[in-house]
């Protein structure tokens, strides 16, 4: 009985172990982009104030306030659109410089003056769609006491918005668009590697038939080939992953050997049983992936083409 059971155990296939590394996989692609982006905010954010205490520009580029918007910056995926902190910056400045010159009303209450600051925002941003709650630090600021001698009147207030609001706005969102071509090429990669694993846990590593059967599933259209969405949910049936559109498009042009942005039958066992790419393949999601080209999906094959056969896989 014990030989047998020592039988079995080398004879069982091991997908405990390969749960026990995806799973270690997954935390680390979570911290690895977790890390990254906090070091990105930390090291924008004391290369300015740095370049501030050394006076070598004319004008300052730091401002604690812009902190709460540099975590927006960095937090997500990419930075946001501009144009929401645009709208609210400006809504913002006019807040806290029109409750500033009326100062004199409101006596040295500055309780008061912060309140009617956010209501008169929160007004501004269900008025214009725009919740960038951030730029709030930009009206309390202007309203703070230790800054009244930099914002006193509406020139120096001017002032404030251009430098250091603005300049450093703009240097921490530029910091913060290249750390996320930073994590997302480093997600993507380990991606690859949490499919990968992801399919031997559940057994269909190696079974040409299972991979057949997923992929005729998820090719909704018929056409033979899997586009960046019919991606995502096939390795979500397959591995129980759900990664994001973005990562499936970068999956694809790290695998698509003809660029036509989809993946036929023997780009996906490709795709989710090999160990790693080659340098060329690399460089070649590289350029797509992170100068702008990433993400097309507009060479849709014509119909005409068909599933590649078992023999050419």
């Amino acid at each position: 009985m014990g030989r047998a059971h020592a039988d079995y155990a080398v004879l069982a296939p091991p997908e405990h172990s390969n749960t026990r590394r995806l799973r270690r996989v997954q935390l680390l692609k979570r911290v690895l982009d977790c890390l990254i982006s906090a070091l990105a905010l930390a090291a924008a954010a004391l290369a300015l104030h740095g370049i501030d205490s050394t006076s070598k520009l004319p004008f300052k580029t730091f401002a604690p306030p812009s902190l709460s918007s540099a975590i927006i910056f960095f937090g997500g995926p990419s930075p946001p659109p501009v144009r929401g902190f645009l709208l609210c910056t400006v809504g913002a400045w006019l807040v806290g410089a029109a409750i500033t010159t009326a100062s004199p009303l409101f006596g040295p209450d500055n309780d008061t003056r912060a309140i009617l600051s956010a209501a008169t925002l929160l007004f501004y941003f269900k008025m214009s769609g725009e919740f960038f709650v951030p730029t709030f630090g930009l009206a309390s600021a202007l309203l703070a006491a230790q800054a009244a001698p930099v914002t006193a009147g509406p020139l120096q207030a001017l002032r404030f918005l251009v430098s250091p609001w603005l300049a450093g706005h703009c240097a921490l969102y530029a910091a913060a668009a290249v750390a996320s071509r930073l994590r997302r090429q480093a997600r993507v990669r380990l991606k690859r590697w949490e499919v990968q694993l992801g399919l031997r846990a559940g057994g269909a590593l190696g079974r040409e038939r299972d991979l057949r059967s997923i992929f005729a599933r998820f090719d909704t259209s018929g056409n033979g080939f899997l586009e960046a969405g019919e991606l995502k949910y096939a390795l979500k049936a397959a591995t129980g992953l759900e990664p994001s559109l973005e990562d499936c498009e970068t999956l694809i042009s790290m695998i698509d050997t003809d660029g036509d942005h989809v993946l036929a039958l023997h780009e996906f066992v490709q795709l989710v049983t090999e160990e790693d790419l080659s340098e060329r393949a690399l460089s070649e999601a590289a350029k797509r992936a992170f100068s702008g080209g990433t993400g097309s999906l507009s060479g849709v094959p014509e119909p005409t083409r068909s599933l590649p056969s078992r023999g050419n896989d």
